[in-house]
């Protein structure tokens, strides 16, 4: 078990806590806590502090320890070695700390929305839309899922929203979508995909935010997705897209044959919106090739043909857990940062 020890920023009520295994920096901005920085490299100085109280490991494996006089580091090169750790900022710089912290809290609510679409897309998977009147101000973030719940049967299982929030944080043309996969006759899936028609009504609970990640500007990313798991995979994309349309991005979709392919519409419209986008498609039990469209094998197999080195990329991978854990693996054997892999797993 790893130690926890507790950052706080003087002449504030921020605090926030650091493992052993991240910097300060790391640990500050996975607590969403947006604290001033640049290169991460330990050049540029952006990250730089005053220690007032407290001790620190550098990365180099020396110590820095303040009893009295302030002593300044930098947190991306600084691990705390301490218990508590105080940390100093100028006023203006906390004043915009907090500013920008100030984030629109979700909170998890009930709805119960009416269903307007529920289309075979693929053999074994449907598109659920339902409406959400702009009324009940559902908001949410890219990447976000919700409960989908029947009482009578005693039955509640999680899904990803598949489209992107608007500047608003609510739903474009007041509509939500999901892909359901019916892989059995039963279980809340099988009852969405053959019981629930356009004009019913659903029980749903939340937004939930289970799909964490952090996005730097400056590294390309590849995302990884197997079978309906490029449901968060689109929302995010298209969310991150938005604010960097120069992003270098790759989407990797992986399905057992072409009659299961999905979303190849909306990758097709993201392409021609953005010239550093580019998805392919692998196909793992049906090995043809049309006009060089298709790969073959599993993502593990293929995923070294197309990259030598994922070193400087932010990996995002999303499906169930076997396809998970093949990928992880598959990135970190191609250098990927494991701090820079973001994955979801789909039961």
């Amino acid at each position: 078990m790893e130690i926890k020890n507790t950052i706080f920023l003087k002449e504030s009520n921020v605090s926030f806590l650091s493992e052993e295994a991240f910097t300060i920096l790391e640990a500050g901005l996975k607590s969403d806590i947006n604290l001033p920085h640049g290169c991460r490299s330990g050049y540029c100085g952006t990250c730089s502090v005053q220690l007032v109280n407290g001790r620190i490991k550098k990365l180099d494996g020396s110590k820095v320890e303040c009893k009295e006089k302030k002593k300044r580091i930098l947190l991306c090169q600084s691990i705390a070695d301490s218990k508590e750790i105080t940390i100093e900022y100028p006023s203006h710089t906390i004043k915009k700390i907090l500013q920008e912290n100030k984030r629109v809290k979700i909170e998890p609510k009930e709805f119960f929305l009416e269903v307007i679409s529920n289309k075979q897309i693929t053999p074994i998977v449907k598109e659920l839309q339902v409406m959400v009147p702009e009324k009940l101000n559902f908001r949410f973030e890219a990447g976000m899922h919700v409960e989908i719940i029947c009482k009578e049967l005693n039955l509640l299982r999680k899904y990803s929203i598949c489209n992107s929030p608007n500047d608003n944080m609510q739903a474009s043309k007041n509509m939500l979508r999901f892909l359901i996969a019916k892989h059995n006759e039963n279980g809340l899936s099988a009852f969405l995909s053959k019981e629930v028609l356009p004009g019913d009504i659903i029980n749903i609970k939340g937004p939930y935010n289970s799909f964490i990640f952090e996005v730097d500007f400056q590294k390309p990313i590849i995302a990884l997705a197997g079978g309906t798991g490029i449901a968060p995979i689109l929302s995010i994309l298209k969310n991150i897209l938005k604010k960097n349309k120069d992003l270098s991005v790759l989407v990797l979709l992986s399905v057992r044959s072409r009659i299961e392919i999905l979303e190849m519409d909306t990758l097709h419209k993201i392409e021609q919106k953005y010239k550093n986008f580019s998805f392919k498609i692998t196909l793992t039990r049906e090995n043809i090739n049309v006009a060089n469209r298709f790969l073959y094998g599993r993502v593990e197999k293929v995923l070294p043909r197309i990259f030598n080195d994922l070193s400087t990329h932010i990996v995002f991978i999303c499906g169930s857990n076997g396809f998970v854990s093949h990928s992880k693996k598959s990135a970190a054997s191609l250098n990927a940062n494991k701090k820079r892999i973001y994955s979801e797993i789909f039961s």
